[in-house]
């Protein structure tokens, strides 16, 4: 990329060295309002035209470049500060073998009450289908109770009937 850059500089260099020099001999008076310059080589204001818009742009790119100075040392200030409240906030934390502090109650506070195991938690209702705490509860391959559940017997007079089936379904 460099490459390509310097080639065309002196591509550049060259055509504006050759148009100078050829125009060297013409002369050309400008006026700027009611003011005339005497007579200038046109030559020379190709080469001054040029001359002048390197150095407005090389000011342009100065005034730029102080600004993003600027910033970007705002910017690593902003990153110290933040890496020292992340220390900060690293070196406060508690490590993560040790249990967290935790407020301890004054002496004069009575130990909690053991319930029962059966017991469910105080404000807390049964569901209507739950036994009593205290009775065992059915295995899990039972039925609840008042509900027969048993297979249909392949000598059950009613045939099954299937919905959208025209007749019974045949074992």
């Amino acid at each position: 990329m460099f490459y390509l850059i310097l080639v065309l500089f002196v591509i550049v260099g060259s055509v504006l060295t050759i148009l100078t020099v050829q125009n060297l001999t013409t002369s050309v008076q400008l006026t700027l309002f009611s003011l005339k310059t005497p007579g200038i080589p046109s030559g020379l204001l190709i080469f001054l035209s040029f001359l002048l818009g390197a150095l407005l742009l090389y000011l342009v790119a100065l005034f730029s470049a102080r600004h993003d100075q600027r910033r970007l040392r705002k910017l690593r200030q902003r990153v110290r500060e933040l890496e020292q409240e992340k220390m900060q906030a690293r070196s406060s934390q508690p490590l993560p073998n040790q249990p967290p502090p935790m407020n301890m109650p004054s002496g004069n506070m009575q130990p909690p009450m053991n319930m029962p195991p059966n017991m469910p938690p105080s404000g807390m209702n049964m569901p209507p289908n739950m036994p009593p705490p205290g009775m065992n509860m059915p295995p899990p391959n039972m039925p609840p109770p008042g509900m027969n559940m048993q297979p249909p017997s392949s000598q059950s007079k009613n045939p099954i009937q299937m919905p959208g089936m025209s007749g019974p379904m045949q074992n």
